[in-house]
């Protein structure tokens, strides 16, 4: 009996276990999330990495808010997912007037629409390189 619970039984729920951290790679239902084209800041070293303007700042005010970026073909820029439980957590980005940034929110242009102009910044931008999930490429 004990056998038949380590052959059997150890491995169902390891599997289960871990298909349940799997991600679908989509954008969060809840919550507040926006695209935006940020500067990169930082001198690049231990003490100022590089990173996307108002990441530092936003994560480190609310520990809540998450983001994800793809560095532009000229390392310049970023373009940043930028995901929190509530509107008002990004407020700093959507208010912001600095140069080199650009806000696209959730709706706001058509999916096709926001790769053409995030295609400018990333050559062959696709939403799934900032979502993190795995596309094949296309021969052609």
């Amino acid at each position: 009996m004990q056998s038949i619970l380590i052959r059997v039984l150890l491995p169902a729920l390891l599997l289960a276990y871990a298909l349940q951290g799997q991600s679908r790679g989509s954008l969060p239902v809840q919550g507040e999330t926006l695209i935006a084209v940020v500067p990169m800041i930082g001198a690049g070293t231990f003490e100022d990495p590089k990173r996307p303007m108002f990441s530092r700042a936003l994560t480190q005010a609310n520990p809540t808010v998450a983001f994800r970026y793809v560095l532009s073909d000229d390392g310049e820029r970023a373009i940043v997912l930028f995901s929190a439980p509530f509107r008002e957590h990004l407020a700093d980005i959507l208010q912001s007037r600095a140069a080199g940034v650009r806000v696209f929110e959730r709706g706001a242009l058509s999916r096709s629409a926001l790769e053409t102009q995030l295609g400018l910044v990333k050559r062959g931008f696709r939403l799934e390189q900032l979502l993190g999930v795995a596309v094949p490429e296309v021969q052609r």
